[in-house]
């Protein structure tokens, strides 16, 4: 048995989740009360991405030993990766009361806070772990991104420099500073920063996606957007719905000065462009730029399944709102009001396929794919009313309210915490 767990810990020591996991069931075999097995399964499966399994065993830990700290940490942690922030608080927030002195404990209360974009409370909660364990690098580097997000940056970067070295091989710090790098607009320290921690840690995703942004970020283009998206992050979400919303009413009082003084209409219509093109860029702009990753020698390897799948089905889109707008030219009634209906209806789609292939939390994005599917349902519905020559009536209706609704619910979905 000892030989057993020694193995168990010699295989988590190096991230070797599944070879653990199958030692670990072996072990509940023997003894299906083993709550500390139970626990680090679940640590396991959850690393794993299989989380369902991976929350039966947490509980099934705390229901084992209620009054170890341990099981609390774990289960918080797997419903941190199910994205439920109100339940993972309760579970740390118990390991903390359980063993106020392990700084681990305060690094997980961190992370949580963080996901839930309380930049303030994180911070403390980083500070307390720190206190406890100077050299704790993920409190560090939960600290720097605290920091980061409450608009400290030259602390956040102390922070970063002061963690390296005292650990120059720790992987998530280097891209913990290749994303600070980053948001300064340094893309070629933050492309090394993001190579050096792949480097050090091949399958670490956060220096993965990092370096495909910074690639991404040689546009001028995209630099745009990628400063729009961290001025955007740093926001409360009430504050990120009054700059979108405070936006549209502006374009909207712009576009109906426009029409009503001819005289000033030349002036405001580059507003206009600019207001729509940079709509367009925050919607499509990621997915676009990923498409054009795929001819990129480095870009190609750097993208994950989903930026491709994301990036394919945008490029689908484009080229069938593209072909709709020629078939709209080239074509007579009644094949062109076809076409131009064709047209909108791909390029509304667009908007929550987009939001799909962005969204990482399971939740809003079973939600943004519910929407899809209303979507697709209702062209087919208008396809049957044209080529049957019968009127919309209410499935009309219902999908421009569709069209209408879609952007404000993907941002809700987005903004979810």
């Amino acid at each position: 048995m000892s030989t057993r767990r020694e193995r168990i810990s010699f295989l988590l020591d190096r991230d070797r989740y599944p070879e653990a996991a199958h030692e670990l069931r072996a072990l509940l075999g023997d003894d299906p009360d083993d709550a500390l097995a139970h626990a680090l399964l679940a640590f396991c499966l959850s690393q794993s991405d299989e989380d369902e399994e991976a929350l039966q065993h947490a509980r099934e830990a705390v229901h084992l030993a209620p009054d170890e700290p341990l099981p609390h940490h774990m289960h918080a942690q797997v419903l941190h990766s199910l994205d439920d922030s109100k339940g993972a608080l309760a579970a740390i927030r118990e390991a903390v009361r359980l063993d106020p002195e392990d700084a681990n404990h305060y690094s997980v209360l961190g992370s949580i806070l963080l996901g839930r974009e309380e930049w303030q409370e994180a911070l403390d909660a980083a500070d307390q772990g720190l206190s406890l364990d100077p050299e704790n690098a993920e409190c560090s580097n939960l600290k720097a991104m605290a920091l980061r997000q409450l608009g400290r940056r030259g602390a956040a970067s102390e922070e970063l420099v002061a963690q390296l070295a005292r650990d120059p091989l720790n992987a998530d710090t280097h891209a913990n500073r290749g994303w600070q790098l980053l948001e300064e607009g340094d893309t070629n320290g933050a492309m090394a920063a993001f190579r050096e921690a792949l480097r050090l840690e091949p399958e670490n995703e956060w220096a993965r996606e990092g370096l495909v942004e910074a690639i991404k970020a040689r546009n001028p283009i995209y630099r745009v957007v990628l400063r729009y998206m961290f001025f955007m992050s740093r926001q409360s979400t009430g504050m990120r719905w009054g700059i979108i919303i405070g936006a549209w009413f502006l374009y909207r009082v712009v576009r109906k000065v426009s029409r009503e003084n001819p005289d000033l209409a030349p002036w405001l219509a580059p507003l206009i462009v600019i207001y729509l093109a940079f709509v367009m860029l925050s919607w499509f702009g990621d997915h676009f730029f990923n498409l054009l990753l795929r001819v990129h020698p480095q870009g190609r390897y750097a993208l994950s399944k989903q930026q491709r799948h994301g990036a394919n089905a945008i490029g689908v889109l484009l080229v069938l709102m593209i072909g709709a707008v020629v078939a709209w030219a080239l074509t007579e009634q009644p094949l062109r009001t076809a076409a131009m209906v064709a047209g909108l209806y791909t390029f509304c789609l667009m908007i929550p396929v987009s939001g799909y292939f962005s969204c990482e939390r399971s939740g809003p994005r079973r939600a943004i794919g519910i929407l899809i599917g209303v979507h697709l349902l209702l062209g087919i519905a208008m396809l049957v009313t044209f080529f049957t020559g019968t009127d919309p009536g209410a499935v009309g209706l219902i999908w421009v309210l569709t069209i209408i609704a879609s952007p404000w619910f993907v941002n809700y979905q987005l903004m979810k915490h």
